[in-house]
């Protein structure tokens, strides 16, 4: 029986129509633990089971630091992605172990860490795992650098996935995806539309909307080997886009991402990002996504060499 696969007008008779609709072997595509292309680890932010002690608005904060001066060398910005999106923050206390004895002589900071030892202590397991250093968050993971992070969820009208490239200081939540420390070029590689079209045919949804995960989204996307040369070209692409962002200040990233309001200055940015993403693959660029999903199927079989379904 003869098979065939339409995109637009266009009729294509193909040798086999894989799960994800296009011409590939029967290839389904695993969570996986790591980075098939050893890319840089990606994990999701800190978790606070604090009982909601260590997690302030602005005001509550603000307040805090009138009753209470020198706490405020404790409060670092905290955001997950609804703030990214929005670009707004929280704040939360953040005590390292080292100061932690300081902090416990001001007394309304002693209280936040009474408080929330006591709320995990009756909590559930994952509570009680940490009520033993209640004045830290149960997750602490903390960049040196820079961080690159990517909503966990993210409208699918989106041409892109509004990834942000922030300072070490900042504190991300558990509801977003965080590569520390990154390499600037993987900002490049995972805001291109190759990637996005990766995302998209193998990723799951919620509800509608585009559900951004490290063991599908990122470590099962294969990426060639890249040349010095292209890595300098890539980590000029990411820096592009990002100067290109930071002229339109007073947009947040999920309405400068929002195909209707989208600048023109970021979109060309991003073009221009995408031409060289996608040259890694092909020298002869692409004609259409279904082209490019069945680059990437051959190289994710190459990559792990797994076996058709």
């Amino acid at each position: 029986m003869k098979k065939f696969i339409f995109e637009n007008e266009i009729r294509r008779e193909v040798t086999n129509i894989n799960p994800y609709l296009i011409d590939s072997d029967n290839i389904l595509i695993d969570k996986a633990v790591t980075s098939i292309c050893d890319l840089p680890k990606m994990q999701v932010g800190n978790e606070p089971y604090d009982g909601g002690n260590l997690i302030f608005t602005d005001n509550e904060k603000q307040q805090f630091i009138v009753g209470s001066p020198t706490s405020e060398k404790y409060f670092k910005k905290l955001v997950g992605s609804n703030e990214l999106l929005k670009g707004t923050y929280r704040w939360c206390l953040w005590i390292e172990d080292d100061e932690l004895e300081e902090a416990k002589n001001i007394p309304e900071v002693n209280a936040v860490i009474d408080a929330v030892r006591i709320s995990r202590e009756s909590g559930g397991m994952n509570a009680r795992s940490c009520a033993h250093r209640p004045h830290q968050f149960r997750w602490v993971n903390r960049s040196k650098t820079n961080q690159i992070v990517i909503p966990l969820v993210s409208s699918e009208r989106r041409p892109y996935i509004p990834i942000s490239f922030i300072d070490k200081e900042t504190i991300i939540t558990n509801l977003g995806q965080v590569i520390y420390d990154a390499p600037i070029y993987i900002f490049s590689i995972i805001s291109s539309h190759i990637h996005m079209t990766w995302v998209r045919a193998i990723t799951g949804r919620l509800e509608s909307r585009i559900r951004y995960s490290s063991g599908i989204s990122y470590n099962t996307f294969p990426v060639p080997n890249i040349s010095s040369g292209k890595l300098a070209q890539l980590e000029i692409a990411a820096l592009n886009i990002i100067e290109a962002r930071e002229s339109y200040s007073e947009l947040n990233l999920g309405d400068m991402y929002d195909p209707k309001k989208m600048p023109d200055e970021v979109r060309k940015a991003h073009e221009e990002n995408d031409k060289l993403v996608d040259s890694l693959y092909s020298s002869k660029g692409f004609s259409n996504d279904t082209e490019r999903l069945e680059c990437l199927f051959s190289q994710y079989k190459k990559i792990t060499g797994c076996q058709s379904a």
